[in-house]
Protein backbone atom coordinates (compact mmCIF):
# COMPACT_ATOMS: atom_id res chain seq x y z
CA UNK A 1 0.00 0.00 0.00
CA UNK A 2 1.45 3.44 -0.94
CA UNK A 3 2.67 5.49 2.01
CA UNK A 4 0.09 8.26 1.61
CA UNK A 5 -2.68 5.65 1.63
CA UNK A 6 -1.15 4.14 4.78
CA UNK A 7 -1.09 7.57 6.42
CA UNK A 8 -4.73 8.26 5.54
CA UNK A 9 -5.65 4.86 6.98
CA UNK A 10 -3.75 5.80 10.17
CA UNK A 11 -5.74 9.05 10.43
CA UNK A 12 -8.97 7.12 10.00
CA UNK A 13 -8.28 4.26 12.40
CA UNK A 14 -6.18 5.96 15.08
CA UNK A 15 -7.01 9.66 14.92
CA UNK A 16 -10.67 9.01 14.01
CA UNK A 17 -10.74 11.86 11.50
CA UNK A 18 -13.99 12.44 9.64
CA UNK A 19 -14.44 11.29 6.04
CA UNK A 20 -14.50 14.93 4.93
CA UNK A 21 -11.14 15.63 6.63
CA UNK A 22 -9.57 12.43 5.31
CA UNK A 23 -10.49 13.32 1.74
CA UNK A 24 -9.06 16.83 2.18
CA UNK A 25 -5.75 15.47 3.56
CA UNK A 26 -5.46 12.95 0.73
CA UNK A 27 -6.17 15.62 -1.89
CA UNK A 28 -3.69 18.06 -0.34
CA UNK A 29 -0.86 15.53 -0.13
CA UNK A 30 -1.42 14.38 -3.70
CA UNK A 31 -1.35 18.03 -4.79
CA UNK A 32 2.06 18.50 -3.16
CA UNK A 33 3.65 15.26 -4.38
CA UNK A 34 2.92 15.67 -8.06
CA UNK A 35 5.28 14.48 -10.78
CA UNK A 36 8.45 12.74 -9.68
CA UNK A 37 8.43 13.99 -6.09
CA UNK A 38 8.41 11.47 -3.26
CA UNK A 39 8.67 11.99 0.48
CA UNK A 40 12.46 11.30 0.45
CA UNK A 41 13.30 13.49 -2.57
CA UNK A 42 11.13 16.45 -1.56
CA UNK A 43 13.12 19.05 0.41
CA UNK A 44 12.56 22.47 1.97
CA UNK A 45 13.54 24.37 -1.20
CA UNK A 46 10.99 22.35 -3.20
CA UNK A 47 8.36 23.20 -0.60
CA UNK A 48 9.20 26.92 -0.74
CA UNK A 49 8.91 26.85 -4.55
CA UNK A 50 5.59 25.03 -4.30
CA UNK A 51 4.23 27.63 -1.85
CA UNK A 52 5.38 30.50 -4.10
CA UNK A 53 3.72 28.94 -7.15
CA UNK A 54 0.47 28.36 -5.30
CA UNK A 55 0.38 31.95 -4.03
CA UNK A 56 1.41 33.77 -7.21
CA UNK A 57 0.01 31.61 -10.01
CA UNK A 58 -3.01 29.95 -8.41
CA UNK A 59 -3.82 32.74 -5.92
CA UNK A 60 -4.39 30.34 -3.03
CA UNK A 61 -5.22 32.09 0.22
CA UNK A 62 -2.99 31.72 3.30
CA UNK A 63 -5.71 29.72 5.05
CA UNK A 64 -5.89 27.21 2.19
CA UNK A 65 -2.11 26.91 2.01
CA UNK A 66 -1.85 26.48 5.77
CA UNK A 67 -4.37 23.65 5.65
CA UNK A 68 -2.20 21.90 3.07
CA UNK A 69 0.95 22.57 5.10
CA UNK A 70 -0.73 21.10 8.17
CA UNK A 71 -1.42 17.90 6.24
CA UNK A 72 2.21 17.81 5.08
CA UNK A 73 3.66 18.35 8.56
CA UNK A 74 1.41 15.62 9.94
CA UNK A 75 2.56 13.25 7.20
CA UNK A 76 6.24 13.85 7.96
CA UNK A 77 5.67 13.45 11.70
CA UNK A 78 4.05 10.10 10.95
CA UNK A 79 6.98 9.13 8.66
CA UNK A 80 9.36 9.89 11.52
CA UNK A 81 7.49 7.83 14.09
CA UNK A 82 6.44 4.91 11.88
CA UNK A 83 9.18 4.68 9.24
CA UNK A 84 12.17 6.29 10.97
CA UNK A 85 12.46 8.93 8.23
CA UNK A 86 12.88 12.53 9.30
CA UNK A 87 13.06 15.83 7.49
CA UNK A 88 12.87 18.41 10.29
CA UNK A 89 12.86 21.40 7.93
CA UNK A 90 9.59 20.20 6.39
CA UNK A 91 8.17 18.80 9.62
CA UNK A 92 8.57 22.23 11.29
CA UNK A 93 7.84 24.41 8.24
CA UNK A 94 5.92 27.46 9.48
CA UNK A 95 2.48 28.54 8.38
CA UNK A 96 1.96 31.40 5.98
CA UNK A 97 1.04 34.50 7.96
CA UNK A 98 -2.49 35.54 7.09
CA UNK A 99 -3.69 39.14 7.27
CA UNK A 100 -5.98 39.92 10.18
CA UNK A 101 -9.59 39.59 9.11
CA UNK A 102 -12.61 41.05 10.84
CA UNK A 103 -15.20 38.48 11.81
CA UNK A 104 -18.49 39.37 10.20
CA UNK A 105 -21.91 38.87 11.73
CA UNK A 106 -25.05 39.65 9.75
CA UNK A 107 -27.65 41.98 11.18
CA UNK A 108 -31.07 40.59 12.03
CA UNK A 109 -32.63 42.72 9.30
CA UNK A 110 -30.24 41.26 6.71
CA UNK A 111 -31.13 37.73 7.80
CA UNK A 112 -34.82 38.56 7.56
CA UNK A 113 -34.37 40.01 4.06
CA UNK A 114 -32.39 36.95 3.01
CA UNK A 115 -35.08 34.48 4.10
CA UNK A 116 -37.86 36.70 2.75
CA UNK A 117 -36.01 36.81 -0.56
CA UNK A 118 -36.12 33.02 -0.81
CA UNK A 119 -39.87 33.08 -0.14
CA UNK A 120 -40.65 35.89 -2.58
CA UNK A 121 -38.69 34.31 -5.42
CA UNK A 122 -39.96 30.83 -4.67
CA UNK A 123 -39.83 28.51 -7.63
CA UNK A 124 -42.55 26.11 -8.61
CA UNK A 125 -40.34 23.63 -6.81
CA UNK A 126 -41.47 24.56 -3.28
CA UNK A 127 -39.58 21.53 -1.93
CA UNK A 128 -36.28 23.15 -2.84
CA UNK A 129 -37.21 26.50 -1.31
CA UNK A 130 -38.32 24.82 1.93
CA UNK A 131 -35.02 22.97 1.99
CA UNK A 132 -33.04 26.18 1.52
CA UNK A 133 -34.94 28.06 4.24
CA UNK A 134 -34.40 25.13 6.62
CA UNK A 135 -30.66 25.19 5.85
CA UNK A 136 -30.43 28.91 6.67
CA UNK A 137 -32.46 28.52 9.86
CA UNK A 138 -30.45 25.53 11.07
CA UNK A 139 -27.08 27.18 10.39
CA UNK A 140 -28.12 30.34 12.25
CA UNK A 141 -29.92 28.48 15.03
CA UNK A 142 -27.08 26.05 15.82
CA UNK A 143 -23.80 27.59 14.65
CA UNK A 144 -22.92 24.48 12.65
CA UNK A 145 -20.02 24.50 10.22
CA UNK A 146 -21.26 23.97 6.66
CA UNK A 147 -19.34 20.66 6.44
CA UNK A 148 -21.09 19.50 9.63
CA UNK A 149 -24.50 20.44 8.28
CA UNK A 150 -23.80 18.74 4.95
CA UNK A 151 -22.94 15.47 6.73
CA UNK A 152 -26.12 15.32 8.87
CA UNK A 153 -28.57 12.44 8.54
CA UNK A 154 -31.98 12.09 10.15
CA UNK A 155 -30.63 9.83 12.90
CA UNK A 156 -28.50 12.80 14.04
CA UNK A 157 -31.69 14.76 14.81
CA UNK A 158 -32.34 13.54 18.34
CA UNK A 159 -34.68 14.62 21.11
CA UNK A 160 -34.22 18.40 21.32
CA UNK A 161 -30.65 18.18 19.99
CA UNK A 162 -28.48 17.75 16.92
CA UNK A 163 -25.63 15.26 17.23
CA UNK A 164 -22.50 16.30 15.37
CA UNK A 165 -20.39 13.16 14.98
CA UNK A 166 -17.68 14.33 12.60
CA UNK A 167 -16.82 17.74 13.96
CA UNK A 168 -13.45 19.39 13.46
CA UNK A 169 -10.78 17.15 14.95
CA UNK A 170 -13.18 14.20 15.00
CA UNK A 171 -14.98 15.39 18.14
CA UNK A 172 -18.65 14.70 18.90
CA UNK A 173 -20.94 17.28 20.44
CA UNK A 174 -24.65 17.76 21.10
CA UNK A 175 -26.22 21.08 20.10
CA UNK A 176 -29.57 21.92 21.70
CA UNK A 177 -32.36 22.86 19.31
CA UNK A 178 -34.52 25.90 19.86
CA UNK A 179 -38.27 25.09 19.74
CA UNK A 180 -38.57 27.21 16.59
CA UNK A 181 -35.81 25.22 14.88
CA UNK A 182 -37.45 21.96 15.99
CA UNK A 183 -40.70 23.10 14.35
CA UNK A 184 -38.91 24.04 11.13
CA UNK A 185 -37.17 20.65 11.01
CA UNK A 186 -40.45 18.85 11.73
CA UNK A 187 -42.13 20.73 8.90
CA UNK A 188 -39.23 19.91 6.59
CA UNK A 189 -39.45 16.23 7.47
CA UNK A 190 -43.10 16.23 6.40
CA UNK A 191 -42.15 17.68 2.99
CA UNK A 192 -39.20 15.53 1.96
CA UNK A 193 -39.52 11.89 0.90
CA UNK A 194 -36.08 10.99 2.25
CA UNK A 195 -36.60 10.46 5.97
CA UNK A 196 -34.89 7.14 6.67
CA UNK A 197 -32.44 7.26 9.57
CA UNK A 198 -29.44 7.16 7.21
CA UNK A 199 -30.90 9.61 4.66
CA UNK A 200 -29.12 12.97 4.37
CA UNK A 201 -30.98 15.80 6.05
CA UNK A 202 -30.60 17.89 2.92
CA UNK A 203 -30.69 15.94 -0.38
CA UNK A 204 -29.54 17.54 -3.61
CA UNK A 205 -32.85 16.79 -5.36
CA UNK A 206 -36.31 15.71 -4.30
CA UNK A 207 -36.02 12.47 -6.26
CA UNK A 208 -32.40 11.82 -5.32
CA UNK A 209 -31.10 10.72 -1.92
CA UNK A 210 -27.57 12.09 -2.48
CA UNK A 211 -26.62 14.83 -0.02
CA UNK A 212 -26.08 18.42 -1.10
CA UNK A 213 -22.40 19.26 -1.42
CA UNK A 214 -20.85 22.04 0.66
CA UNK A 215 -20.02 23.88 -2.57
CA UNK A 216 -23.69 23.80 -3.60
CA UNK A 217 -24.82 25.10 -0.20
CA UNK A 218 -22.37 28.00 -0.54
CA UNK A 219 -23.71 28.68 -4.04
CA UNK A 220 -27.29 28.82 -2.72
CA UNK A 221 -26.26 31.68 -0.43
CA UNK A 222 -24.44 33.54 -3.18
CA UNK A 223 -27.30 33.20 -5.68
CA UNK A 224 -29.87 34.36 -3.12
CA UNK A 225 -27.81 37.46 -2.25
CA UNK A 226 -27.40 38.42 -5.91
CA UNK A 227 -31.08 37.81 -6.70
CA UNK A 228 -32.25 40.00 -3.80
CA UNK A 229 -29.73 42.81 -4.12
CA UNK A 230 -28.06 42.01 -0.78
CA UNK A 231 -24.62 43.59 -1.04
CA UNK A 232 -23.50 42.45 2.40
CA UNK A 233 -21.48 39.24 2.14
CA UNK A 234 -23.63 36.41 3.42
CA UNK A 235 -22.24 32.88 3.48
CA UNK A 236 -22.85 29.71 5.50
CA UNK A 237 -19.90 30.74 7.68
CA UNK A 238 -21.53 34.14 8.26
CA UNK A 239 -24.38 32.23 9.90
CA UNK A 240 -21.88 30.68 12.31
CA UNK A 241 -20.36 34.08 13.10
CA UNK A 242 -23.85 35.54 13.58
CA UNK A 243 -24.88 32.69 15.89
CA UNK A 244 -21.86 33.25 18.16
CA UNK A 245 -21.89 37.05 18.09
CA UNK A 246 -25.62 37.38 18.78
CA UNK A 247 -25.41 34.89 21.67
CA UNK A 248 -22.57 36.84 23.26
CA UNK A 249 -24.35 40.15 22.69
CA UNK A 250 -27.35 38.79 24.55
CA UNK A 251 -25.38 37.70 27.59
CA UNK A 252 -24.36 34.10 26.85
CA UNK A 253 -21.34 32.75 28.71
CA UNK A 254 -18.30 32.57 26.45
CA UNK A 255 -17.41 29.05 27.58
CA UNK A 256 -20.91 27.85 26.73
CA UNK A 257 -20.57 29.40 23.28
CA UNK A 258 -17.19 27.70 22.93
CA UNK A 259 -18.86 24.34 23.63
CA UNK A 260 -21.66 24.98 21.15
CA UNK A 261 -19.21 25.95 18.41
CA UNK A 262 -16.91 22.99 19.07
CA UNK A 263 -13.83 25.17 19.58
CA UNK A 264 -10.90 23.45 21.28
CA UNK A 265 -9.28 26.76 22.17
CA UNK A 266 -11.12 29.51 24.04
CA UNK A 267 -9.01 32.10 22.21
CA UNK A 268 -10.80 31.16 18.98
CA UNK A 269 -14.17 31.93 20.58
CA UNK A 270 -12.88 35.16 22.10
CA UNK A 271 -12.45 36.60 18.61
CA UNK A 272 -16.22 37.00 18.50
CA UNK A 273 -16.04 39.41 21.42
CA UNK A 274 -14.20 41.90 19.24
CA UNK A 275 -16.21 41.24 16.10
CA UNK A 276 -18.66 44.11 16.66
CA UNK A 277 -16.80 47.17 17.91
CA UNK A 278 -19.85 49.47 17.67
CA UNK A 279 -21.88 47.11 19.83
CA UNK A 280 -19.11 46.86 22.42
CA UNK A 281 -18.69 50.66 22.44
CA UNK A 282 -22.41 51.20 23.09
CA UNK A 283 -22.43 48.49 25.76
CA UNK A 284 -19.46 50.15 27.45
CA UNK A 285 -21.14 53.55 27.40
CA UNK A 286 -24.41 52.19 28.79
CA UNK A 287 -22.94 49.95 31.46
CA UNK A 288 -19.99 51.80 32.98
CA UNK A 289 -20.74 53.75 36.22
CA UNK A 290 -19.10 56.85 34.77
CA UNK A 291 -21.97 57.09 32.28
CA UNK A 292 -24.81 56.24 34.66
CA UNK A 293 -27.06 59.22 35.37
CA UNK A 294 -27.42 58.47 39.10
CA UNK A 295 -23.85 57.28 39.62
CA UNK A 296 -22.05 58.83 42.59
CA UNK A 297 -18.75 58.17 40.86
CA UNK A 298 -19.85 60.24 37.87
CA UNK A 299 -20.78 63.17 40.13
CA UNK A 300 -17.43 62.99 41.93
CA UNK A 301 -15.40 63.30 38.72
CA UNK A 302 -15.73 66.65 36.91
CA UNK A 303 -16.62 66.60 33.23
CA UNK A 304 -13.71 68.92 32.51
CA UNK A 305 -10.40 69.03 34.25
CA UNK A 306 -9.05 72.57 34.55
CA UNK A 307 -5.32 73.02 34.31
Amino acid sequence: MPLIAQYIRHLKMVKRFSAHTLEAYKRDLEDIFQGDFTYDTFDASDLESWVTTKRTEENLTPSTLNRKLSALRGYYSWLKSEHDFDNPKIRTFKNIKAPDTQLHAASLSTLENFIQGIKEHAHKDSWRDSRNITIVALLYGTGLRVSELQALTWKDVQSNTILVKDGKGGKERHIPLLPKIENILSSWKNQTPHTQSTSPLFPAKEGNSDALTTRRIQKIFKETCIRNGIHEELTPHTMRHSFATHLLQNGANIREVQELLGHSNLATTQKYLSADLDYLRNLHNQSHPLESADSKVKKMIPAKVHK
